[in-house]
């Protein structure tokens, strides 16, 4: 046996700290990017179409199901005017 040095370490024994370990592992694909920063998430894509449904989605919940998704801070276009964004 010989001891190996961990590159990353994910404390997930606590429940602070599970949530801080998940918020460093992101699930983007490859057509997509997401930015995890100040307690809020990005998503930006060319694929406009994908990116504009989301928005909708989100925008467009019912009240009652509102408090158990994110809040929808804000979406757009880049600077590039080709990548969709929004911000969660």
């Amino acid at each position: 046996m010989s001891e190996v040095q961990p590159i990353d370490w994910y404390n997930c024994s606590h429940f602070n700290s599970y949530f801080d370990a998940r918020s460093s592992i992101t699930t983007q694909r490859s057509f997509n990017a997401l930015i995890i920063e100040s307690g809020t998430i990005t998503k930006t894509s060319a694929h406009d179409i994908k990116i504009q449904a989301e928005i909708y989605w989100f925008s467009n919940l019912p009240p009652k199901l509102k408090r158990f998704t994110p809040q929808l801070l804000d979406s757009g276009r880049l600077q590039d005017g080709i990548t969709t964004y929004y911000c969660l």
